[in-house]
This record gives C-alpha cells, structure tokens and sequence, in this order.
C-alpha cells in the first residue's frame, strides 16, 4: 500500500490535506480524499485557547498556580509548555507566560487583566504582545 499527498494552506486559513492510497505505486482511478482542518493560531493571553483574552484567562493563571482544575477549549497547550519546542522558529516562551520573563507567577494574571481594561503592560523582550498570535522569528 502506497500513500501519495500533499499539504497545504487553502482559502480562509483552513488547511488542506489531500491524500490517495494505492498498491505498488498505482493509485486508484478516482479523485483524492481532500481533508480540511481550521487553523488555529495560539495567542498571547488566551490561556484557555477560547478565541478571547479576557479576565477569565487571569482567573485560571491564578487557579493553576494552587493547583485547582481548570477548563481549556481543545486543543490547548497545557500550562507551561515551551512553544520553541513545538516549532523551531518561534522565541522561547512557555504557554501562559505572558510577560515572558520565565516563569508563569502570580504576576502574569494582573497583566492580562491591565490589557483588557486597556492599561499599558510591561514585557521582557523579544515578547508577543498580550492577544497577539505567536510568530515565527524572521
């Protein structure tokens, strides 16, 4: 069995798959099975990946530090995971760590709650700004 394919972005930011299988190199005479998934982008601050960052993202910063459940909007990065090690091109930072200093603290709730009332936030740099989606390094 052979699996021919192709990857790629398609229209309106969905994502085609496209794929054919075969016995020995020949692939059957129909068309292709085409697969699209939506893109998600992962945003700064949307720590519970439900397409806004508002103070409820706080809320569950705050509840993860003592350990208490929390509901995420799948698929979401578990706290704490480093996004350089799911791409190589993008800065280190860990998920939740919206200030980018290294750690996700106490500090990082009241940041996303100055961003939703409109109040300047600080930053270590290079940092994606709070509802900013992550971007690979140039």
């Amino acid at each position: 069995m052979e699996i021919k394919g192709t990857i790629g972005l398609g229209s309106s930011g969905m994502i085609d798959a496209t794929y054919a299988m075969g016995v020995g190199g020949e692939l059957p005479g129909g068309e292709p099975i085409t697969y699209r998934i939506q893109a998600r982008q992962l945003v700064n601050g949307d720590v519970d990946c439900n397409g806004n960052v508002d103070a409820v993202d706080a809320l569950k910063v705050l509840r993860n530090l003592v350990a208490l459940p929390i509901s995420q909007t799948d698929p979401c990065l578990e706290f704490g995971d480093d996004l350089a090690t799911l791409w190589e091109d993008v800065l280190p930072a860990l998920w939740a760590d919206v200030d980018c200093d290294g750690d996700i603290d106490a500090v990082d709730a009241p940041k996303i709650q100055r961003h939703v009332v409109l109040l300047p936030v600080s930053q270590t740099e290079p940092c994606a700004d709070i509802d900013t989606a992550f971007q690979p390094v140039p």
